[in-house]
């Protein structure tokens, strides 16, 4: 590098002349202006930790089984025991008893005492067994003696006759779980000495009426439990069509476009290029920076840029924007205005048609076009420049809120 930029002859002498040109291409910044690094993963360049990991995150193949017990209509707190409950991260006698091998706790959900573990508490404990069947009888779902994950696969599996009884199969089976630890923490961490029955199906049988009323709130939910289950059973689905087809997407084409006129609106210059660009705001930078790059080249230092959109004419006479893939083209530009006496202003959409009769030309046809003569004009452009010229107005309608 040199003190006015790039030193070319060394760039040609130390490499190749294709990577010597590209790098001629990129403009330096200013030197009052710190570096910045771009991060072209995402759109605006901004790096950002979560997009980041998971580019690079290792996905570990999905376990639909126990993805069951999470759902958005039930309550975090509920799911949360329930995972830890098919892992048998609970922390009962079994799973600490290697702490203190001498302790041989008993449970507190029967009449005669058994030791205490994970498949006793959940499952095969009268307790559990007198929940499990007063909420599944009515559901035509028959008590077994499984061990616990192969009991809430068993539910989870059952054919639903419809969306609101497969919701049911799977939240209910996790208010079970809820329920019976909840009494399970009071007898061991609280003043209660025994299971109450009865008050754990309640509350079963409320956390699932809960949870339909916020799937469904038009289902009648006030019935007994025996009652909903029959009702839910006989729930058609309703069969809603639409019509889906694939889109397209944005091909990148667009045309940046401009028009050269001196102050009686004569026409001095105008150009129409193709351009691949990911969005409006990039093709307006590029138009930009081409327009007042041409004018300072032709040795015009007074000039007034007009621009259809409110925001990059805001990005420019701030000459700053938090899209940093932009920053770069926004300063070269700033840095060409500031070495002339202009002045930036926002027109409407409607005293711009030129520029946007040539951008559709541009990204239509693929052709770049540069206009140094009126003659070669666009007809459909010509009589926009006179009616500029002459200055009649075009009228903008809009209807009154």
């Amino acid at each position: 590098m040199s003190t006015n930029g790039w030193d070319a002859q060394m760039l040609y002498n130390t490499l190749s002349s294709h990577i010597a040109l590209h790098i001629k291409r990129i403009q330096l910044v200013q030197e009052n202006k710190n570096d910045y690094a771009i991060w072209n993963a995402t759109e605006d360049g901004h790096f950002i930790n979560g997009f980041a990991w998971n580019i690079i995150r290792d996905h570990r193949t999905i376990n639909v089984t126990i993805n069951m017990v999470w759902h958005k209509l039930i309550p975090f707190k509920q799911s949360f025991m329930c995972w830890k409950i098919f892992l048998g991260r609970i922390p009962i006698r079994q799973t600490i008893t290697r702490l203190d091998s001498q302790d041989t706790e008993v449970c507190s959900c029967c009449p005669t005492p058994v030791i205490e573990t994970l498949q006793h508490v959940f499952v095969d404990g009268r307790a559990a067994e007198y929940v499990w069947k007063a909420m599944g009888n009515p559901l035509g779902i028959i008590y077994q003696q499984l061990p616990i994950r192969g009991l809430l696969n068993r539910w989870w599996n059952i054919k639903a006759r419809n969306i609101v009884h497969k919701l049911i199969l799977q939240a209910l089976s996790v208010i079970i779980c809820w329920e019976i630890w909840k009494s399970w923490a009071a007898c061991k961490y609280g003043d209660n000495n025994s299971f109450y029955l009865y008050r754990m199906v309640t509350q079963c049988v409320w956390n699932i009426k809960e949870v339909l009323q916020n799937a469904s709130p038009t289902l009648d939910t006030t019935g007994t439990w025996s009652n909903l289950c029959k009702l839910v059973e006989k729930l058609k689905l309703v069969v809603i069509c639409t019509s889906v087809h694939w889109i397209k997407p944005a091909p990148g084409k667009a045309g940046i476009e401009g028009i050269v006129r001196n102050s009686n609106g004569d026409f001095i210059f105008a150009f129409s290029i193709p351009v691949q660009a990911s969005s409006s705001s990039q093709t307006e930078v590029i138009a930009a920076r081409f327009g007042v790059e041409w004018c300072t080249q032709h040795g015009y230092s007074h000039l007034h840029v007009e621009i259809d959109s409110l925001i990059f004419t805001n990005i420019l006479t701030n000459q700053s924007t938090n899209n940093l893939k932009l920053q770069h083209i926004i300063n070269g530009t700033t840095t060409m205005l500031d070495n002339t006496v202009s002045c930036i202003s926002h027109c409407l959409t409607e005293a711009n048609q030129i520029a946007d009769l040539l951008a559709k030309l541009a990204s239509t046809s693929g052709n770049r076009t540069l206009y140094h003569s009126h003659n070669n004009f666009p007809k459909e452009a010509k009589g926009l420049i006179q009616l500029d010229k002459w200055q009649i107005p075009t009228f903008r309608r809009r209807y009154e809120k």
